[in-house]
């Protein structure tokens, strides 16, 4: 097919690697990413967390304080007593501590997604440099063989006087370079195999490895807005519970109102009646909490103040990243084997049939590998760009991703 091309030509192909045939499908990341979500203990300690919060609202529906039962009798006589009392306190401090406890509920639940969001990004981008990878270690492997054939024609030519010396070697010289490409490529894929595994879990190890990493990603659609990110909706709420905690603390300055009834039997009969109790102080000035949760309040603000100025940078960031990658997409959206595996091949045969010498072949050989790899990891960008933008925005399609062929 390439016979005939120029040299230009052949360079200009592989580089691109046109547009025409479809690319494989990723292996399924919506069950590498349950696999992850699954087995990670940071999502477990969030969970346990969001159940501590919610037993803390519970624990705010009924009264806060225990009742107080007293009964006496008298060793000697008939005199018997008994009280039943509950302490109230009037100042608020009950309400302002349901309200601290649902709000760290909200909290819990705000990190708790934010989390699982972060963690289906990492799941996701692992198994792109996982793809990638492999991808490359296929190139290198295919290389390797395309590099062993022509340096057995070398060889051969060598040995029939129709070439030099010099060939030869540089013939060597490429398949040994060749060589060290592939054992690299193989420790490459090795590590990121690793990573992506170490991540996810139980996730079938056993699949058939596509070619693109951007197939771990569905393109972003537009108009897929987020209402509040989580990690802002946490800060808030953190803000909300700590405000309540000072009003909580402002309350208990007084002593809880203790309300009951008694009931007393001696000689002369049977008395009932109401009783209402106050502790003694009436106040106490409870400095140290006040000032304690007035802390925690200034805290969270900054905590606030830094989560949404760092939001607007990485929207405004990840946005631009993914427009030029995105921009990218039709030129690199390619088989990303089949053009480049044919350039090569037609090298190795203008080279049989004596169309181009050595040196020549050798400097297309490797203009051809550089662009196939650098395609490739256009294709790695471009996902990076997608999940680095969905994780911006919060996107639940981190989690639930159809697979999509990419534009």
């Amino acid at each position: 097919m390439f016979k005939h091309l120029s040299c230009r030509g052949v360079a200009v192909v592989a580089l691109l690697l046109l547009t025409s045939k479809a690319l494989a499908e990723a292996p399924d990341a919506d069950a590498a990413v349950q696999a992850a979500l699954a087995a990670d203990p940071g999502i477990a300690e969030l969970e346990v967390e969001r159940a501590l919060a919610m037993g803390q609202v519970v624990d705010h529906r009924f009264l806060r304080i225990n009742p107080e039962l007293e009964v006496r009798h008298a060793l000697a006589g008939t005199l018997t007593e008994a009280s039943l009392t509950q302490p109230i306190s009037l100042s608020g401090e009950g309400i302002h501590g349901a309200r601290a406890a649902q709000a760290r509920v909200e909290a819990a639940e705000a990190r708790l997604m934010r989390a699982r969001l972060a963690l289906a990004a990492r799941t996701r981008q692992a198994l792109a440099g996982a793809v990638y990878a492999h991808g490359k270690a296929q190139f290198a492997s295919e290389s390797l063989l395309l590099a062993t054939d022509l340096r057995r024609t070398v060889e051969a030519r060598f040995e029939a006087g129709e070439t030099s010396m010099l060939d030869l070697r540089l013939a060597r010289l490429e398949e040994a370079e060749a060589v060290a490409a592939a054992l690299e490529s193989d420790r490459e894929e090795s590590e990121a195999l690793q990573l992506f595994f170490a991540l996810a879990p139980g996730f079938e190890a056993d699949i058939e490895w596509p070619i693109d990493p951007a197939g771990v990603v569905a393109p972003v659609i537009d108009g897929d807005d987020i209402d509040e990110r989580g990690d802002v909706a946490a800060a808030a709420a953190d803000l909300r519970a700590a405000t309540a905690d000072l009003h909580q603390n402002r309350a208990a300055v007084l002593a809880p109102v203790a309300f009951g009834v008694f009931v007393e039997r001696d000689e002369g009969g049977v008395a009932v009646g109401p009783t209402l109790s106050i502790e003694l102080p009436l106040w106490n000035h409870n400095r140290g909490g006040v000032r304690s949760a007035q802390a925690k309040i200034e805290l969270a603000q900054l905590q606030q103040e830094r989560v949404v100025r760092g939001l607007q940078t990485e929207l405004r960031t990840t946005a631009a990243t993914l427009e030029r990658a995105e921009a990218t997409a039709q030129t690199t959206g390619a088989d990303l084997t089949g053009d480049a595996r044919i350039a090569l091949e037609g090298l190795e045969s203008g080279y049989q049939e004596g169309e181009w010498d050595l040196p020549t072949v050798l400097m297309l050989r490797t203009s051809i590998i550089e662009g196939q790899v650098a395609a490739l990891q256009a294709r790695l960008l471009l996902a990076q760009a997608r999940i680095d933008y969905l994780l911006a925005r919060d996107s639940r399609l981190l989690l639930v991703n159809t697979q999509e062929a990419s534009r």
